[in-house]
């Protein structure tokens, strides 16, 4: 068991890493735009290191949780079942509020949705 613990601590560190480089390159972009007047810098460097915090947010939320699901291997299926829909209900939580910030309609139909 301890191998999945140190491949999912392993994971998460990489998506992490992958999410800080592409928020500090967005972040780059985002002053050169600034720098040149150019709004198309702006545009795209904004848009990268709002990604970039995104996938920092999905390594430090949603990577641990798949050590849960990974321990769960000798208790019995109810208890399997519960931890793959609370993985699955934090990964769309996420996922919806991360989009609502973006698109306000998408935060009516997903609540819609979820109900």
């Amino acid at each position: 068991m301890s191998f999945f613990s140190d491949a999912v601590e392993t994971l998460k560190t990489l998506v992490t890493l992958i999410g800080v480089g592409l928020g500090l390159w967005g972040a780059v972009n985002l002053m050169e735009g600034y720098g040149a007047d150019n709004p198309g810098a702006k545009s795209q460097g904004m848009k990268q290191f709002m990604s970039g915090a995104g996938i920092v947010l999905i390594g430090q939320v949603l990577v641990p949780k798949l050590s849960d699901l990974f321990t769960v291997a000798a208790l019995d299926t109810n208890t399997v079942l519960a931890s793959v829909n609370y993985f699955y209900f934090s990964a769309l939580s996420i996922v919806t509020n991360v989009a609502a910030v973006f698109n306000p309609q998408f935060a009516v139909i997903s609540a819609v949705l979820a109900a």
